[in-house]
């Protein structure tokens, strides 16, 4: 199998790529996927999927971020799959009808890595157009792991607030 590189973006001027099995090539779909698109959505997913226990977190991240990008000038949206307890296919529905352009997650916790990798996989299979970002305390502890997912096309570690905005 042919390895590519996923862009990760571990500093505010300093980044490096990591191997993958993903295809992509950064300055190509920043130019024609990213630049210019200013509709961005979050996903919270729900934490019950897979058995786990519920796990009520307020949207912080979410929020903050949320206002960094519209001062950006994006259009935000949310998708709280866990406090509106979506099912999977509920989910599926959500994103097709939102019909966003790019989706964050921010993941706060390993115990929940599972429903994170499914939220991925729903939005790719919904649009495999759709550009997934990946950030939160779960890919700075675990690269190794994110960056094997095929439905993540980007990930951000440390503070999103300075860094989401460089890679749109």
């Amino acid at each position: 199998m042919k390895t590519s590189k996923i862009k990760i973006f571990d500093s505010f001027k300093n980044q490096k790529i990591l191997d993958s099995h993903r295809k992509l090539d950064f300055r190509d779909a920043q130019k024609s996927k990213i630049s210019g698109i200013k509709k961005f959505t979050f996903i919270i997913p729900n934490t019950t999927w897979f058995g786990r226990r519920y796990w009520h977190n307020f949207p912080y991240t979410e929020a903050l971020l949320s206002a960094v990008l519209k001062q950006k000038g994006y259009s935000v949206k949310i998708i709280d799959a866990n406090i509106n307890n979506l099912s999977e296919e509920d989910l599926e529905k959500e994103i097709r009808e939102k019909n966003p352009k790019i989706i964050g997650i921010g993941e706060m916790s390993l115990e929940y890595k599972d429903c994170v990798h499914k939220s991925f996989e729903i939005a790719k299979k919904t649009n495999p157009e759709i550009i997934t970002i990946s950030g939160g305390i779960y890919p700075t502890l675990s690269p190794e792991i994110v960056t094997k997912d095929k439905n993540v096309d980007f990930v951000v570690f440390g503070e999103g607030e300075e860094r989401l905005p460089e890679l749109l």
